[in-house]
C-alpha cells in the first residue's frame, strides 16, 4: 500500500457568518487558533481513494460534488472512492444558508467557499503526490472522559435533551450511553518514520469560548477541541499529519469540568484526546498490506418528515425521503465506514456490535448534511434530536441494515 498526506490551513481572513449556533447575533471578528482540511491519498492494487477531514461543522451536498468532480478530473480517483468528513466545530463559517433566532439570514461568502475549494483539491494533490509505500496498523484507546450523551433522564422518568430541562425538574440518570472508543488508524513509511494518523472519537465539537457582551459562543474561528488534539500529535510526532474524523456524536457533548466552556477547557480536552491517540499508536503493530484497497458506495432513501425551526414552526414541506449515501473503505484488516449527518450514538454502537468486521471505525457526518439522525426511540421520547430532525420513525433500522450490508460486503 502507498499512503501521502498533507494540509492546509483553511481559516477565513475574512469576517464571515459562523456556524453551530443560532443564538450568535455577529460574524466572526477573529482567530482563536486555525481550522485545516487535511487530505490522505492512498492507493493498493490499482485502486485509489482520497479521504479528506475538514474543520468545520458540515457542508452541504453540492460542496461535496464538486470537490469529488475536481479531484476526479485531476487526479483520475473516481468521485465514489473520495470521502469528505467535518469535526463538526461549531466555531467555523456557515457553507449554506442559517437563520439565526434574531431572524438575520446568514449567507454563505461565495468567494470564500470557491476558494476552499480550490484549497480542499490542492491539498488532495499534494498529499498524492507525497505517496510511498507504508505499513498500516489499527489500534483503539478509550476516552471516557470527554464525551457523555446530552439527553438525562428525569424523575418523572421522561427522558429529554439537557438544556432543556426545566427549572424544578430532576435529572436522575443518563439518558443514553456515550462511546469511550478512539479508533485510531496509523500510516507508517518502511524507513520507520510516521505519515499519517486518521482517529475518530464520537462527541460535538461545541466546546469553546464565550462573547462576554452577547453571552453566546464566541465570534471566533476554531478548530475546538479536535483541533488541539491534532496539533499535539503533529507536536509530539514530527512529520506525521494528524486527522480527526468525527464519529457518531449526534446527541454527545463535552463533558467539561464545572460547565466550564472555554477555550482552556477545549485544550483540556483535546490533549486528553491527543495524548490518548499517542499512546494507542505506540501500541500498534504496523504490516506491509498486500490485499487490494476496497471502496463501496450505496445510496440509500431515508423516509423523512417535516423539520421544525426553533419556534417549532415546519421549515418546508415533507419531501417524502431524503436520498443519501453510506460509504465504506477497507485498508488492510481495517472498515471505515462514513455515514451522513448528525447519527446519534446508538446507531453507532448497534453498528459497531453487530458487525462482522471488528476492526471498524464508523464515522458521521460525511459527504451530506441533513441535521440529525436519531433511533426510534428518540423519536418517541422527544427533545432536541428529535425536534431538529427530519427522519421517520424506522429510518434508523434502514440505516443500520443498510450499513451492516455494506460492511459484510467488504468482510
Amino acid at each position: 500500500m502507498r499512503a501521502g498526506a498533507a494540509k492546509v490551513d483553511i481559516t477565513p481572513r475574512k469576517s464571515l457568518f459562523l456556524d453551530g449556533y443560532s443564538a450568535r447575533r455577529k460574524k466572526a471578528f477573529g482567530m482563536k487558533d486555525p481550522l485545516h482540511a487535511k487530505a490522505l491519498a492512498l492507493s493498493c492494487g490499482g485502486v485509489e481513494a482520497a479521504i479528506i477531514t475538514l474543520d468545520l461543522t458540515s457542508f452541504p451536498k453540492s460542496f461535496v460534488e464538486a470537490v469529488r468532480s475536481r479531484v476526479e478530473e485531476r487526479l483520475g480517483i473516481p468521485e465514489d472512492h473520495i470521502l469528505l468528513n467535518a469535526s463538526h466545530t461549531h466555531f467555523a463559517p456557515i457553507l449554506d444558508t442559517m437563520v439565526y433566532d434574531n431572524g438575520v439570514e446568514g449567507k454563505p461568502d461565495e468567494e470564500w467557499v470557491e476558494a476552499l475549494q480550490r484549497k480542499v483539491v490542492g491539498t488532495v494533490e499534494e498529499a498524492y503526490s507525497k505517496m510511498k509505500e507504508v505499513k498500516v496498523g489499527f489500534g483503539k484507546g478509550s476516552c471516557p472522559t470527554i464525551g457523555v450523551n446530552r439527553r438525562v433522564r428525569l424523575a418523572d422518568g421522561r427522558v429529554q435533551t439537557l438544556w432543556w430541562v426545566k427549572e424544578g425538574e430532576k435529572i436522575v440518570g443518563p439518558g443514553g450511553p456515550a462511546d469511550p472508543d478512539v479508533s485510531v488508524l496509523y500510516f507508517e513509511g518502511l524507513d520507520g518514520k510516521p505519515v499519517a494518523v486518521l482517529f475518530s472519537y464520537a462527541c460535538h465539537a461545541t466546546i469553546g469560548g464565550l462573547d462576554p457582551e452577547d453571552k453566546v459562543p464566541a465570534y471566533l474561528y476554531s478548530a475546538s477541541y479536535p483541533g488541539y488534539a491534532m496539533e499535539l500529535i503533529e507536536r509530539v510526532r514530527p512529520g506525521i499529519i494528524a486527522l480527526f474524523a468525527q464519529g457518531t456524536g449526534g446527541n454527545i457533548t463535552p463533558r467539561t469540568q464545572r460547565y466550564r466552556y472555554t477555550f482552556e477547557e477545549a485544550a483540556r480536552l483535546g490533549r486528553v484526546l491527543g495524548y490518548e491517540c499517542l499512546k494507542t499508536i505506540e501500541e500498534i503493530d504496523v504490516s506491509l498490506v498486500s490485499d487490494p484497497l476496497k471502496v463501496e458506495r450505496v445510496t440509500v432513501d431515508l423516509p423523512c418528515r417535516q423539520r421544525l425551526n426553533i419556534r417549532g414552526e415546519p421549515l418546508k414541506v415533507d419531501p417524502g425521503s431524503i436520498r443519501t449515501e453510506l460509504q465504506a473503505f477497507k485498508i488492510g484488516r481495517t472498515v471505515i465506514l462514513a455515514l451522513p449527518s448528525e447519527v446519534c450514538v446508538e446507531i453507532g454502537l448497534e453498528i459497531k456490535e453487530k458487525s462482522p468486521i471488528k476492526e471498524l471505525i464508523v464515522l458521521g457526518y460525511c459527504n451530506h448534511f441533513f441535521w440529525y439522525v436519531p433511533t426510534t426511540k428518540i423519536i418517541e421520547e422527544g427533545g432536541y434530536e428529535a425536534r431538529y430532525s427530519q427522519i421517520k420513525p424506522g429510518a434508523d433500522r434502514i440505516l443500520i441494515e443498510e450499513s451492516l450490508k455494506l460492511v459484510e460486503r467488504l468482510a
